[in-house]
């Protein structure tokens, strides 16, 4: 029933929108606009119906996952690949998605999983959900296949590599332990660029960031930017003011995914005698957008949660007069996944 509807509804929809494009075939631009809010009903509506199938008590997961199929046949139809249209079956799949929990969900909803990704692989998204129903019925082999995919086209986001870990837990096969915790630990670029957002970098990476030196008015310096970042050990950043300046804050700009620590080793300011200033922990206060910080007296740590631009900003007690260099250390390290010996 519910797709002799969808039908009926795709078929008036698609012979309107024809007919209005017949008509207004010498009118580019209104056939333009045309175009567009066409494609966005159609993307709102899948939305809407699928909200619709979550929003009950008991979701049938079988018939949200006929849905996602029904609309990517239907798309087939009328466009070749990957189309605009795409975008709302993608928000319609992962509200459904959001909602499996359980073995049973997430096999109910293979068979949509495998649709979308028919149209574009590059979902790494969906190759996490197909790989976790394969998960679920112990077909491991391809849950690491799909797995290895998800890592080579977004290598920062975390979600394959839970998966596997998973995997390797419940295998007792050290190796892909060993080989998932390394690729997690190496990995600094490649993260994902959200849809509606622009970020720093132009994505999440844990491989750059921009320094700021400002005075007690906020008048700023160049934003300094810095790629290459070493985790685990001790990075020496150098900015070279082009005139003597006072500071009195540092803003870090960074754009790096959750889970990551950063570590103030030490600041030291120069001034226009060379005289080195090193300033103490206790007089270095840290503010944030949305990170958490550890208080302790040797070194000040701020815990990275939020896969969003993040401005770190490091207020010095007093105002610095005539600087000429500011010389920052920072130590980055990785939090892991498990606590399985995963080093």
């Amino acid at each position: 029933m519910f797709q002799k509807i969808c039908k009926y509804f795709f078929v008036i929809l698609f012979a309107l929108f024809f007919l209005f494009l017949s008509i207004t075939t010498f009118h580019s631009e209104f056939r333009r606009t045309l175009l567009n809010y066409f494609i966005a009903s159609i993307n709102l509506y899948q939305v809407i119906d699928m909200q619709n199938v979550v929003k009950k008590k008991d979701i049938d997961f079988n018939k949200g996952a006929e849905k996602i199929v029904f609309f990517i046949e239907a798309q087939k139809k009328y466009s070749n690949g990957r189309s605009r249209f795409l975008i709302g079956t993608y928000d319609a799949l992962k509200i459904l998605e959001s909602k499996a929990t359980t073995k049973e969900n997430y096999i109910a909803l293979e068979k949509s999983f495998k649709k979308i990704l028919e149209v574009d692989p590059k979902i790494y998204e969906a190759r996490n959900w197909l790989a976790k129903s394969y998960y679920y019925k112990k077909n491991y082999k391809k849950s690491l296949k799909e797995i290895a995919q998800s890592i080579e086209i977004a290598p920062l986001q975390t979600e394959g590599y839970r998966i596997a870990f998973k995997i390797a837990h419940d295998t007792k096969d050290k190796n892909i332990l060993d080989d998932y915790c390394k690729k997690y630990l190496d990995s600094n670029f490649g993260g994902a660029q959200k849809r509606f957002k622009t970020t720093y970098f132009g994505g999440m990476t844990n491989n750059s960031l921009g320094i700021l030196a400002k005075d007690k008015d906020n008048v700023t310096s160049e934003i300094y930017p810095f790629t290459g970042l070493l985790f685990n050990e001790i990075n020496k950043f150098e900015l070279s003011l082009p005139n003597p300046s006072s500071v009195k804050e540092l803003d870090i700009y960074l754009s790096f995914t959750a889970g990551v620590k950063l570590q103030v080793d030490s600041i030291i300011l120069i001034d226009g005698e060379s005289n080195e200033i090193e300033i103490n922990q206790e007089d270095i206060n840290v503010f944030s957008k949305s990170s958490f910080i550890l208080n302790d007296n040797s070194a000040t740590e701020i815990i990275l949660v939020s896969e969003e631009d993040e401005i770190l900003n490091l207020a010095l007690s007093k105002e610095y007069q005539n600087i000429t260099q500011i010389l920052l250390n920072l130590k980055f390290k990785k939090f892991n996944l498990t606590n399985l010996n995963c080093n």
